[in-house]
């Protein structure tokens, strides 16, 4: 749409900027046109949860084209979590419509004095009260904003109780229930009073080659067709049982977190993975409208006379289950619920739970401290209580809602020592001691711990990506390929997030040399893979210079103790990945010294702005 929305909440001002068509051309749009813009807007003096902060709400030039899986639209920020890069992001119709009303992106600065919410038509923006809506949650408040505006086609991103009082772990959840989780982006909204954010358009989003489009698009659907290929089993599995049905084979193969990050046998395993779930309490099966693929969403119905509700993904499923040795499926789908109403990232809350079980069982924390609830491992009561407690900020809750990091700095006597986080994100849910590849990838993302900057086990796994020369799946534990993969990975993932791709639909599914046809048919750039691969290093590295310009550094690209020691029952007993030396080689192959992007890569990468930067002490 080449128009950016930026809105000052002090001022209770707008304005319609033109795109930067540098940034675009060099950083594709989406989290890496924001990555480089918030370079120059945030330094390492901004308050994440002040006003001086800056979110930016933005769609990739794929969202919206029609070509299959172009649905993830990001909002980027300075994290409360970490204080380093923020980044989340959510799929459904947001950002396309966020397209159609006029917009790329929309750059929020300031705090209102009173809460409010934005409304985008057309070109046009209303700063709009949203006294009435402040302690409503997130589907009480979409519904509320589509009633008042007497359009059920608006789609709305808001914020729940959790984001207006600043839980560092809170969330931004659409109309649809699509959820942008991680690294505190509800706390960033609500610290600026923004309640919400609702976009609504006609505007047609122009394709450069509207034919080639539909003719790409279809060729596509075609590739993950034939019943031999591993795309369509990948398709088939996700579309059958959803993301949960990994919690049974990943628990099979070590690669399942249990207590804690102390275990990966969990017995109960079956009790709540996708199968189980199709085979109980499904009420259907969901897509996003731009995706055409995958019916990767889940919708389930408890009993009965139960409503139907959103299901939860395999990341909760392991977190709010496994992870705290629950097995009953019920109790994660009502926390998953009450996540997703009060506005929670459930990775993060998970794993507090856990830390939190921990440090009851080894005495830091007592019972009059819990509000009389027996955190004892497995209890299920406990997990749903609590994830109220932290969505409420209040009791235990209010502490766990901070993180695990800041919550074992103010208990103390050893309690760092089952916080498990990287530079203050809570860990995903994939083991890194039994996938080596993730080991290095949690060290070095550019936002904490995370699996959403590169997913490497994909290759571990067989989900290859031949266009690329990874057309054999990598063996266990091998240090050379695996950091090669690493590299490979996180340049991947920050392209295609950029451009605006689920995981799904591009992670060994949809090949992407037909995806780089469809990105030139769609922008009129000429391009191939291999270039669009070089961007999302340029990327990746725009992201370690904002990171580096909030202070972090090399010894901050650590893992914490515990995932550094053996396991006792898993395919990987006895080893832990050699972090140090995977590192090494790890800056050696960016072209890295000491942690920072050598002068010479920032030259190859036309990126001699921020090198003056990064090398001018």
């Amino acid at each position: 749409m080449k128009k950016i929305l930026k809105v000052n909440l002090k001022k209770s001002k707008f304005d319609s900027q033109e795109l930067e068509e540098d940034y675009a051309a060099k950083y594709i749009g989406g989290a890496g046109y924001a990555a480089r813009t918030l370079y120059n807007l945030i330094d390492s003096g901004t308050d994440p949860l002040g006003p001086e902060n800056a979110l930016f709400i933005i769609a990739g030039p794929m969202v919206g084209s029609t070509f299959p899986g172009g649905t993830k639209w990001t909002i980027c920020f300075k994290s409360p979590s970490t204080n380093i890069w923020g980044e989340s992001s959510g799929s459904g119709l947001f950002g396309a419509e966020m397209k159609h009303s006029g917009f790329d992106g929309i750059l929020v600065i300031g705090r209102a004095e009173n809460p409010v919410f934005i409304q985008v038509v057309e070109g046009g923006c209303e700063i709009k009260d949203a006294s009435y809506l402040w302690g409503k949650d997130t589907y009480e408040t979409a519904e509320a904003i589509k009633s008042d505006l007497s359009d059920k086609m608006i789609r709305v991103a808001c914020i729940g109780p959790a984001g207006e009082r600043l839980v560092r772990m809170s969330s931004v959840v659409t109309d649809e229930g699509r959820v942008c989780g991680r690294a505190g982006v509800g706390a960033v909204m609500g610290s600026k009073n923004l309640k919400a954010v609702a976009v609504r358009g006609h505007l047609q989003i122009p394709l450069a080659e509207p034919d080639r489009v539909k003719e790409l698009s279809e060729e596509a659907r075609k590739a993950v067709k034939p019943p031999t290929s591993h795309a369509y089993t990948r398709v088939e599995s996700l579309s059958t049982n959803g993301t949960a049905g990994g919690i049974e084979g990943l628990e099979v193969q070590g690669g399942l977190p249990v207590k804690n990050w102390t275990k990966t046998s969990f017995p109960e395993a079956s009790k709540i993975t996708g199968s189980t779930i199709t085979k109980t309490i499904l009420a259907r099966r969901g897509m996003c409208a731009l995706c055409t693929l995958i019916t990767c969403w889940r919708y389930v119905k408890l009993n009965e006379s139960a409503p139907v509700i959103r299901g939860p993904e395999y990341e909760t499923l392991a977190a709010l289950g496994s992870l705290c040795m629950n097995s009953d499926l019920s109790s994660i789908v009502k926390a998953n619920e009450i996540c997703d109403r009060l506005g929670v990232d459930t990775i993060s809350a998970g794993s507090a739970i856990a830390f939190a079980m921990e440090c009851y069982e080894k005495g830091l924390i007592k019972r009059e401290e819990t509000r009389g609830l027996d955190l004892s491992w497995g209890n299920s009561e406990a997990v749903v209580e609590l994830v109220k407690d932290i969505g409420l900020r209040r009791g235990l809750g209010a502490l766990l809602g901070e993180g695990v990091k800041r919550a074992a700095e103010r208990i103390g006597r050893g309690a760092e020592e089952y916080a498990v986080h990287v530079k203050g994100l809570e860990v995903p849910l994939h083991e890194p001691r039994r996938w080596w590849t993730m080991a290095l990838a949690y060290a070095t993302s550019n936002r904490g711990a995370c699996h959403h900057q590169g997913i490497p086990a994909y290759l571990e796994w067989g989900l290859l990506q031949r266009e690329f020369g990874f057309s054999e799946k990598l063996k266990p534990f091998d240090v050379d390929k695996d950091i090669e993969a690493v590299k490979f990975h996180q340049d991947f993932h920050a392209a295609f997030t950029s451009m605006g791709h689920c995981v799904f639909t591009i992670g060994g599914v949809v090949p992407f040399n037909l995806v780089a046809e469809g990105f030139k048919a769609v922008t009129g750039i000429e391009t191939d893979h291999w270039q669009l691969l070089k961007k999302g290093e340029r990327i990746w590295n725009v992201k370690r210079a904002f990171n580096l310009k909030m202070g972090m550094a090399a010894r901050d690209d650590r893992l914490p103790r515990r995932l550094l020691q053996p396991l006792p029952d898993s395919e990987a007993e006895g080893k832990v990945p050699p972090i140090d030396l995977m590192l090494k080689r790890y800056y050696e192959l960016r072209g890295w010294i000491d942690g920072k992007p050598s002068k010479e890569k920032l030259e190859e990468l036309d990126m001699q702005d921020i090198s003056k930067d990064i090398w001018s002490q």
